[in-house]
């Protein structure tokens, strides 16, 4: 069969969901990473030990915190990478 080319339209909508879902997938090692970086560095035996002092501390649903704005930025900005470099 004849195969086309996505429009730019359709390429942004793909890398778009593409990259909220990585996000989304990603964001608990972010929050883990951004907590051992921080103040409390030193208070972590290990990336597990932060994660599980989070989930004990707030909950499961710790792990997401700050996710919102992250979803946001990398939709628009995988969208974009797809629409504009993408053949």
């Amino acid at each position: 069969g004849r195969e086309e080319n996505a429009s730019a339209m359709e390429s942004f909508g793909a890398g778009a969901v593409a990259g909220a879902i990585s996000a989304v997938i990603s964001q608990p090692v972010d929050t883990v990473k951004a907590n051992m970086m921080g103040l409390d560095r030193g208070v972590y035996a290990s990336s597990l030990d932060c994660a599980r002092a989070i989930v004990k501390a707030d909950g499961v649903r710790a792990l997401w915190n700050g996710g919102g704005p992250r979803v946001v930025r990398v939709f628009f900005e995988v969208g974009l990478q797809f629409a504009l470099f993408g053949e």
